[in-house]
């Protein structure tokens, strides 16, 4: 960013500022590598294959909290440095951990020319013409103001490479508009079962999606391929997915072989939770009124309609028990800083759909396990471990209904809806667009299913020649085998968790 000319004046940051990105940055001076987790994402190398294809020159990973993506920058900065790329052309900067007592106009600008000059002592463009360009990595950039404005302008003046993460969904968003061309967004949801597989010595058990692949959703063949693959490797898709009933899909829950339940949850929630609760919606530039106590009740009451869709006319009237005169749009507010922050994920109705109705999103947890945590009431999703208790089993079913729908809330090439009833349009638990089609999806995950009484909705929206379906999915509890000739496609919910 520096000029050569004799009028710069290179940046001079507070002391405090210096010295946590030398701490953040022990490969500098020759220190020790942070510790990361021997077991990768299979989210790295796909973050590594964007950064390498120079599509864009960002490259932002969204996604919630402790899913591992501050561990996913360090092992691609371990990667390159491997590789041979100096260390004094690599910065990473950790924006919600930062400390320092005098403001910093433009931080991210700033500390940027304040690397340039201080570490890598050469201009950016001039090491990149030479063949050795800068890569800087940048943890939580959102929530500093006008981020999107100096990215641009770093980009657009500089050669260098970028990876930022993030933990709201929305302001990376609103980013991406003001950085249309030079940013390509890679989501990070919870761990797939492959990664668990992988995680737990299980296996060999690899995503069946590949990379850029989700346009081959509007296939019925895709999907029965699917149900098979499911079953040619049952034992090792069971084996993950009772670790991910039981555990759920954290990281930090399948990082060692034996995880305590106490202080799995103990975590979730302080990490997670509360950090949400408290910094985020302190930091929080877009709902800057939020009541904590609302949202916080709010949140529960998420959790306990998870994978339902209810009025939130119906949320205001519970919430206005121990509080006076909440109504359905603030109720709104918080339902949309919950989306934002992608601890929960709200899936609305199709647009044509929603003509003088109120609005009823479905309402889908990041992890099953987060209700556990904030209703203390574990549900399996696992057959084996659920049992005759009819109540136990209807919520396991809206918990798969939300494990669905979080699991392709942010699917890049397709968008996902669902249909209320209204008169007598039937209701149908998820819709998948993908270019002009559509897929009707409905979760029947009772022990038995019946796939001629059980799917009769899937039929009546794939007859109506309007929605542009050819064939409908039944995501079930346990493998149910499908008609030769229907379209109708049965998939364990197990077996749709191996996509990823």
């Amino acid at each position: 960013m520096t000029n050569g000319n004799t009028g710069y004046v290179p940046p001079v940051l507070p002391q405090t500022l210096v010295n946590n990105l030398n701490i953040n940055n022990p490969w500098w001076n020759d220190r020790e590598f942070p510790q990361t987790p021997p077991t990768r994402r299979n989210l790295v190398q796909r973050i590594r294959r964007r950064i390498d294809a120079d599509i864009a020159p960002i490259v932002a990973i969204r996604g919630p909290r402790q899913v591992g993506k501050s561990t996913m920058q360090l092992q691609v900065i371990s990667d390159l440095l491997d590789e041979g790329v100096p260390p004094r052309h690599i910065m990473r900067v950790q924006f919600d951990e930062l400390t320092y007592a005098n403001p910093v106009e433009q931080p991210i600008l700033q500390i940027v020319q304040w690397f340039e000059h201080n570490v890598a002592h050469r201009q950016i463009n001039a090491l990149a013409n030479a063949g050795s360009p800068v890569y800087i990595f940048f943890d939580e950039a959102q929530n500093i103001e006008n981020w999107s404005e100096q990215l641009k302008f770093l980009v657009d003046t500089t050669a260098v490479k970028v990876v930022i993460t993030g933990s709201s969904a929305l302001r990376i968003e609103r980013g991406r508009d003001s950085l249309a061309g030079r940013i390509h967004t890679v989501n990070a949801p919870i761990l797939s079962l492959s990664e668990i597989a992988r995680f737990r010595g299980i296996g060999p058990l690899k995503p069946f999606l590949n990379d850029n692949g989700y346009a081959s959703l509007r296939h019925q063949g895709f999907w029965q391929q699917l149900a098979q693959h499911g079953r040619d490797h049952a034992d090792a898709r069971d084996e993950a997915f009772r670790l991910f009933s039981q555990y759920g899909g954290y990281p930090f829950a399948h990082n060692t072989p034996h995880t305590d339940l106490t202080s799995l949850n103990e975590r979730i929630n302080e990490n997670v939770v509360q950090r949400m609760l408290r910094h985020d919606l302190q930091e929080s530039l877009l709902h800057p009124d939020l009541d904590p106590q609302l949202l916080s009740l709010v949140f529960s009451l998420a959790c306990r309609y998870a994978g339902q869709a209810p009025s939130y006319s119906s949320l205001a009237k519970q919430v206005n028990r121990p509080f006076d005169d909440v109504d359905a749009p603030q109720v709104a507010n918080c339902m949309d800083f919950l989306d934002n922050t992608m601890i929960v994920r709200l899936i609305h109705p199709l647009a044509f759909r929603l003509q003088h109705t109120e609005q009823r999103p479905k309402i889908c947890l990041a992890d099953h396990t987060i209700r556990a945590t904030q209703l203390d009431e574990p549900v399996p999703l696992a057959s084996g471990q659920l049992t005759d208790d009819p109540n136990l089993a209807t919520i396991a079913g809206h918990l798969a209904k939300s494990t669905f729908g979080a699991a392709l809330a942010d699917a890049p090439s397709l968008s996902i809806h669902h249909q209320p009833q209204r008169g007598s349009t039937a209701e149908i638990d998820y819709i998948i667009r993908v270019g002009d089609h559509r897929v009707p999806v409905e979760v029947k995950y009772q022990r038995n299913v019946d796939l001629d009484r059980d799917t009769r909705a899937l039929r009546e929206f794939i007859a109506e020649p309007a929605n542009r379906a050819t064939f409908g999915i039944v995501i079930t509890r346990t493998d149910v085998a499908t008609p030769e000739g229907s379209n109708i496609v049965a998939v364990p919910l197990s077996t749709f968790l191996l996509l990823f």
